[in-house]
């Protein structure tokens, strides 16, 4: 692994590190967004905001896998 991907992955890592602590902070009214395909700025209403959650704490245990 060169050093940009690893930047890079660093960079991934603390930016999934902020995302969980802020959505672990939020009321659970709280309306929430998720983007649907990675590659697209198009956000849809998220049905479930534990889904969300827990989508995002599964992204940040790939990276860290990645990582290693």
């Amino acid at each position: 692994m060169t050093d940009f991907q690893q930047a890079l992955l660093d960079k991934q890592i603390q930016e999934t590190k902020v995302l969980n602590a802020e959505l672990s902070h939020l009321k659970p009214t709280t309306t929430l967004y998720e983007r649907q395909v990675p590659s697209s700025n198009l956000f849809f209403l998220a049905r479930d905001n534990e889904q969300v959650k827990a989508k995002s704490a599964k992204f940040l245990v790939e990276l860290e896998k990645q990582i290693k």
